[in-house]
């Protein structure tokens, strides 16, 4: 893991240095709005879900995230665009139902690159992708003791639209590549857990394009 993170901020400050030497204005921005998240351990048995939804436990619960952004554009095309955010999100999952009491929970700060494509340039539709990288600032386990590992590596993708100039609506779904590796200390295991979300957020960026 410490490789993969050393490898994403030498590719962070070299993106910054491009993005910077490119006479092009940035925008600035806020995000926020409700996310569905998940926290999956498979240390214990069963198998690594992916897309959409998979796994009956456990449950999925309903969280918030919320940021700021930072958008500039590569290239001087109809069709595409990149975009880099700071946020906050919190994940959490519980195994009573969905949405019923926290079990486990954990909050984030990420940093995300995203590139967007234009498919139609007379419509204000984007779809994006791009990888994200979450920090870990503090987790929540009622019921044992348990230390994580403090970074993660997801794959963001979604579809934005623009309601008015300056303000856009996103659907996203987090896809994680990694996992949070740990130690459940009532059992004196290592544990390997599994963050994702689906989220729906409101932006507003300015100065106005």
């Amino acid at each position: 893991m410490r490789v993969f993170i050393s490898f994403f901020c030498a590719f962070f400050i070299l993106f910054l240095t491009k993005v910077n030497s490119q006479n092009r204005p940035w925008h600035f921005g806020l995000f926020a709005g409700p996310n569905i998240t998940n926290i999956y351990d498979y240390s214990s048995g069963g198998g690594q879900y992916f897309f959409p939804f998979g796994g009956e436990r456990p449950y999925y619960s309903i969280n918030y995230a919320f940021g700021i952004s930072a958008e500039k554009e590569f290239f001087r095309s109809k069709f595409l665009k990149n975009k880099f955010l700071i946020g906050y999100e919190r994940f959490s999952s519980s195994v009573d139902g969905f949405n019923n009491i926290e079990n486990e929970a954990g909050n984030f700060l990420n940093v995300t690159i995203l590139t967007l494509w234009k498919p139609d340039k007379n419509k204000n539709i984007y779809l994006f992708a791009g990888p994200s990288f979450y920090y870990l600032i503090n987790s929540v386990f009622p019921f044992v003791g348990r230390e994580w590992e403090s970074s993660m590596f997801t794959i963001q993708s979604g579809i934005n639209f623009q309601i008015i100039d300056g303000l856009d609506f996103s659907v996203v779904w987090n896809e994680p590549l990694s996992s949070f590796k740990g130690n459940i200390t009532a059992q004196s295991i290592i544990a390997y857990t599994k963050v994702r979300s689906f989220q729906f957020l409101i932006g507003y960026k300015f100065p106005k394009k």
